[in-house]
């Protein structure tokens, strides 16, 4: 008898749950949930980079680069990356710097594959729709169902 599960991938039905991570400023877009890409099964991790997307993980209190594996705030940097906030100078000064670096507010680590892992936030509060909401009732990143 033919186990669920092996009936499951011969007919090509076999699901795997991977991870994205993307936010509005940047128009949605940071990484690509290749987390599942052949043997190479890093659940945790939100994925690789996103094409034509630029990161750095930095210390929050000294701007200075982190190398792999040491968690910092995320900076991303691409053509998604929104130019400003909309009559809010202040805003836009605080959030992305001057060469286009934006400030996610996610502490973040890549591993030396280059894949990323949120692992907290600098502010416990963010606005979603107009509305202060606790990140901790969020999801840090989106689930997508692949049919590999």
């Amino acid at each position: 008898m033919v186990s669920a599960r092996r009936k499951r991938e011969e007919d090509g039905d076999e699901k795997k749950i991977g991870g994205g991570y993307g936010m509005t400023e940047s128009t949605a877009i940071g990484t690509r949930g290749f987390n599942l890409v052949g043997n190479n099964h890093k659940y945790s991790s939100v994925g690789l980079l996103a094409p034509n997307m630029e990161a750095k993980v930095v210390d929050w209190t000294t701007g200075s680069c982190m190398p792999p594996k040491k968690a910092g705030e995320l900076l991303l940097r691409g053509p998604g990356v929104m130019k400003g906030y909309l009559h809010s100078r202040d805003a836009t000064r605080l959030t992305i710097e001057e060469d286009g670096w934006l400030h996610t507010g996610d502490i973040v680590y890549f591993d030396n594959d280059g894949y990323l892992y949120i692992i907290d936030r600098l502010k416990d509060i963010i606005k979603y729709k107009g509305f202060q909401v606790c990140a901790l009732n969020t999801n840090f990143y989106n689930l997508f169902i692949f049919n590999f």
